[in-house]
């Protein structure tokens, strides 16, 4: 068993719901910031810094979404231990 199938955490519920629209968010959102919730786009934005502020003024936090850059690969890889 994978330690991804061992955890359970809202974060990666909306890396997978990412990972499953990603053909169609990358037609739509190419190299927007998208913040994503329950598995949806709630806001796209141009910098990183305004979908925080967004993320922000809807009440989410960074526990529960995924702040991600359509299209481009993420410069860090989250470790959740070995």
């Amino acid at each position: 068993m994978a330690v991804a199938d061992r955890i359970e955490h809202p974060l990666l519920d909306q890396i997978s719901a990412y990972e499953e629209q990603r053909e169609e968010l990358e037609m739509q959102y190419h190299g927007k910031w998208v913040v994503m919730h329950d598995g949806e786009v709630k806001g796209d934005y141009d910098t990183y810094d305004e979908a925080v502020a967004g993320l922000e003024e809807m009440g989410f936090s960074f526990f529960d979404c995924l702040v991600r850059q359509v299209g481009v690969e993420p410069a860090i890889i989250l470790s959740f231990g070995s």
